[in-house]
């Protein structure tokens, strides 16, 4: 998985995983309106998706060289 961690889509979409971690883990302690942090969770959980299907094109990929 070596090759996928070091492309560029996926180090922007690790960045902006944190960035949306602590985000929610910010506003956990604050007033916010519950609209922002249903956004902020349906943000994480496309940019873990996106994650996930670039590792598994990886995996795909990397399986047919070895064949």
């Amino acid at each position: 998985m070596s090759l996928v961690i070091l492309s560029p889509l996926y180090q922007r979409l690790k960045g902006k995983h944190e960035g949306i971690v602590l985000a929610l883990d910010i506003i956990n302690r604050r007033d916010v309106s519950p609209a922002s942090v249903r956004w902020l969770i349906k943000e994480k959980e496309d940019v873990e998706r996106q994650i996930e299907e670039r590792v598994r094109e990886y995996e795909q990929w990397h399986e047919g060289e070895e064949e």
